[in-house]
């Protein structure tokens, strides 16, 4: 089999909890409240040398869902290059509010300081042809792989055939 001598190793590699590698780069998928995401965040972050930096948004910076940003520099060192560094990326996700856990009168401030308008249901009726959205149910699905079969037993045979 092996020959006297021949020393073998296996290397398993570990996924760390917070960053993940892309070369000289690192990744890390932070998830934020939709009030950070208005107002701005602040975070320290433990680098995997030890170090501890601070990391914010520029002032009045929105953030959207899946925002990607950098911070320049905060990346592991380049190969035969320790002096340079790659790049630090963080992937925002923003936890929206629970469903009914905002006030309606929380609702019209917020609307008023964002410049917005809240959706009134005065003068909706159900037989007008405004639509109020429902939850998602997916048991209300079309599960007619054409789309069209009840339409078809309505008009009393297949679309396009001839009768």
């Amino acid at each position: 089999w092996h020959n006297a001598g021949d020393v073998y190793v296996r290397i398993k590699i570990k996924r760390h909890p917070l960053f993940q590698r892309r070369g000289a780069d690192l990744v890390i998928v932070k998830k934020i409240t939709l009030l950070e995401a208005l107002t701005g965040v602040t975070m320290e972050i433990k680098h995997l040398d030890g170090k501890k930096h601070i990391i914010a948004t520029a002032p009045g910076e929105v953030l959207n869902h899946e925002e990607l940003k950098t911070a320049k520099g905060l990346g592991l060192p380049f190969y035969k290059d320790p002096m340079s560094h790659g790049h630090l990326y963080i992937e925002f996700l923003i936890t929206y509010p629970k469903k009914g856990s905002i006030p309606a009168l929380n609702i019209e401030k917020i609307a008023a300081v964002l410049n917005g308008k809240t959706v009134k249901s005065e003068g909706y009726s159900k037989t007008s042809k405004n639509k109020i959205l429902e939850e998602y149910k997916e048991s209300d699905q079309n599960n007619s792989p054409h789309g069209y079969a009840e339409e078809e037993e309505e008009m009393g045979g297949r679309s396009g055939a001839q009768q």
